[in-house]
């Protein structure tokens, strides 16, 4: 049965999200897509689900924007913005609103805008009670449940990054909605308490990212440093006993196995999950639609797209000491526009290394670009030495916002960044995905004068990686040996 009110509703927040299928990034249609499970066409999916499911794939694809504003917040920190955040500005420019600034403000409510949002989609009142439900399962043991053993790659992988690496919340894609969908379990209601037990958990899972406890050793500090006992410290507090891990391993347990647990089993399983229900509230889809149509209007969002490329910047310096950075701070204002913009400079072991945003400079040899004519202007340069000097330029960044690659611009801007600074290192990024071994076989500069950076987004491992290679060739550049310093990548390596 089609579902037009569903439809309706993702073309109401296609219009007001300015959403467009054609040029660059400008949708999120294809993530949405693939939370959906869709086909190729997409509405014909939309149309056979609920708008309460639909409503929640929508804005599970916007979730990685929280950790975009976080940095920037962190960025506006780092610059010296007092408590108000309103002494700072960043300024953007864009093609078609021209100036526009933002105080941190802007990102705080944002952000606030889609943890409220992302709580209400969840439905979840998380509680230190509803958590210990999941210890309850223990007594189901004498049946081999907790004893997992299972084949499942998606949660191997799951279990395996969480207790070798001590990650708390290791970055892997949870298959357990599709496990619960081709399930030999026949009963519907019992389906359904497995995936509103999942729904908790990853509630719980999310409770963790967005208190930035990513490491036990966060954990532990941040346990430590908590002098009262609260509801808050209580949920936490049951990560000491790996809540996490036990938790999804029996939910995947449960899922492959109950159809062959005895009656007595099946009734005890159903019993404790059923207590989940208490934990949960009703949202009516027409709130849930007018808070996101709210956030859909916020400046953020509509200059999404710019704001890419400023959050690019907070990875490229994500690494260093604040003691080592001096912003370029004018008329309390730091801008990223489409002319020459010095942004900071870092002092280390004496020497003074610039980064410079849309740094122009003549060409010595022809361009290959369409629009490049006598000068090139990649979104970032770091140099060392006469920012005019082409010689003196040690790295260059170049931020793409494509949603499908342009492998003829991608390739262009390599050999034409590579020939024309000659000294530089060329970092090519894209928020997108792209295929690096087809980009790289389609142009003659050698692999060591370049990295290629697809997926460079919010939540990545690339947008790391990112972070790492700068932070390394700027302290090799001033005669520091990288290991001999303190950063985050060493600590976690």
């Amino acid at each position: 049965m089609s579902n037009n009110g569903t439809l309706n509703l993702w073309k109401q927040l296609k219009k007001s999200g300015n959403f467009s299928d054609s040029d660059y990034d400008k949708c999120i249609i294809d993530q949405l897509k693939d939370a959906l499970s869709a086909t190729d066409n997409i509405e014909e999916t939309i149309q056979e689900i609920s708008e309460e499911r639909f409503l929640i794939c929508f804005f599970k694809t916007l979730s990685p924007l929280i950790t975009m504003y976080t940095d920037i917040l962190n960025f506006f920190e780092r610059c010296g913005a007092n408590t108000s955040y309103k002494n700072i500005e960043i300024r953007i420019e864009s093609k078609t609103s021209g100036f526009v600034n933002f105080n941190a403000d802007y990102f705080t409510h944002a952000k606030e805008t889609i943890i409220h949002i992302k709580k209400l989609l969840q439905k979840v009142k998380l509680t230190a009670d509803g958590v210990k439900i999941f210890w309850k399962f223990s007594e189901c043991k004498r049946n081999n449940v907790g004893k997992f053993n299972l084949t499942n790659e998606s949660l191997n992988k799951w279990h395996d990054i969480y207790n070798k690496e001590t990650i708390i919340c290791p970055n892997v894609k949870i298959d357990f909605d599709d496990i619960i969908k081709n399930s030999s379990i026949k009963d519907t209601p019992v389906k359904n308490a497995l995936s509103k037990a999942y729904v908790f958990w990853k509630a719980l899972y999310d409770y963790f990212k967005s208190n930035n406890l990513l490491l036990r050793e966060d954990l532990r500090t941040f346990l430590e440093n908590q002098k009262e006992d609260n509801d808050n410290k209580e949920i936490l507090r049951q990560e000491n006993d790996y809540i996490l891990d036990s938790a999804l391993g029996t939910l995947y347990y449960i899922a492959e196995k109950y159809a062959s647990l005895s009656n007595d089993k099946q009734d005890e399983i159903m019993k404790i999950l059923n207590e989940f229900d208490n934990y949960f509230f009703d949202v009516p889809s027409d709130i849930l639609f007018k808070k996101i149509e709210n956030f859909l209007k916020l400046p953020v969002w509509e200059h999404r797209h710019e704001l890419y490329s400023v959050w690019i910047f907070t990875r490229m310096i994500a690494d260093f000491h604040d003691d080592d950075l001096s912003f370029d701070i004018k008329n309390n204002t730091l801008s990223f526009t489409f002319s020459k913009e010095l942004i900071l400079s870092a002092k280390l072991n004496g020497v003074k290394i610039d980064f410079w945003n849309e740094l122009r400079t003549e060409v010595i040899t022809p361009l290959l670009g369409e629009g490049r004519k006598n000068n090139i202007q990649p979104d970032y340069s770091i140099v060392c030495g006469c920012a005019d000097d082409i010689n003196s330029c040690i790295a260059v960044v170049e931020c793409k916002h494509y949603k499908k690659p342009n492998y003829t611009n991608f390739s262009q801007a390599i050999i034409d960044y590579a020939n024309n600074r000659p000294n530089a290192k060329i970092f090519l990024v894209n928020y997108g995905e792209f295929d690096v071994q087809k980009l790289t076989s389609k142009n003659s500069i050698g692999k060591n004068k370049y990295k290629l950076l697809p997926l460079c987004r919010p939540e990545s491992n690339n947008s790391n990686l990112l972070s790492k290679y700068i932070w390394e060739l700027v302290h090799k550049h001033a005669g520091i040996n990288p290991c001999e310093q303190t950063c985050v990548n060493c600590i976690n390596s």
